[in-house]
């Protein structure tokens, strides 16, 4: 009778074990994140907010009425990785979609990235410090020779994990002329961004 309990509790504790472990993975693989490289020099990576908290990085998916195509929209807020003194400390966010035929994101497929929103891109992008520029923030936007990829990693209808990479970016708005700074016309530059990885959430 005795050996009999002793099972029973042994088991019990057994499962409790597994059950803390899948919750406590399942925990780990919810949480969102994004991480960047900006002109293979500035690392960046998921922005905090007041309380230290990651700010989640969330997709959302649009179907459209008029055509068989999907919108999947992905956003993300971002700071840079371990901030020198002299360094802009804000964050930025970025805003980008993918439009496909696809009723569900394929895992292993590459994606366009396309911004097709009127608030689409990356805004407010922190800066390193730089003596040659007198700017310490700027929108990205895309220009003509803009490409963007993104490959899909896993994705569950749920959590998406994705690698990802733009080129050609500029700083010159669509919108409005450059500005001045320290008197000076601010010039157009081009911007890449490389090594990108995130893992985003069902907003």
């Amino acid at each position: 009778m005795k050996k009999i309990v002793l099972f029973a509790l042994l088991s019990i504790l057994f499962t409790n074990c597994q059950s803390d472990d899948s919750e406590q993975e399942n925990a780990d693989n919810s949480k969102s994140s994004i991480a960047f490289t900006l002109n293979d020099k500035t690392q960046y990576v998921t922005a905090t907010d007041v309380s230290g908290s990651a700010i989640d990085v969330t997709w959302t998916k649009s179907e459209s009425t008029n055509t068989s195509e999907n919108e999947y929209s992905i956003y993300g807020s971002f700071i840079i990785k371990n901030p020198a003194s002299s360094d802009n400390r804000d964050s930025g966010d970025m805003y980008f979609q993918i439009v496909t035929s696809d009723a569900k994101l394929t895992a292993g497929k590459t994606y366009d990235i396309s911004f097709v929103y009127l608030n689409s891109g990356i805004n407010d992008i922190p800066l390193a410090y730089d003596q040659t520029v007198c700017y310490t923030s700027t929108d990205l936007f895309e220009g003509a020779k803009t490409v963007g990829k993104i490959k899909i990693i896993s994705f569950d209808g749920t959590i998406l994990k994705a690698e990802f990479s733009i080129d050609n970016l500029t700083n010159k708005s669509p919108y409005s002329n450059f500005g001045f700074c320290n008197g000076s016309r601010i010039t157009e530059k081009s911007f890449s961004i490389s090594k990108g990885s995130l893992t985003a959430v069902s907003e």
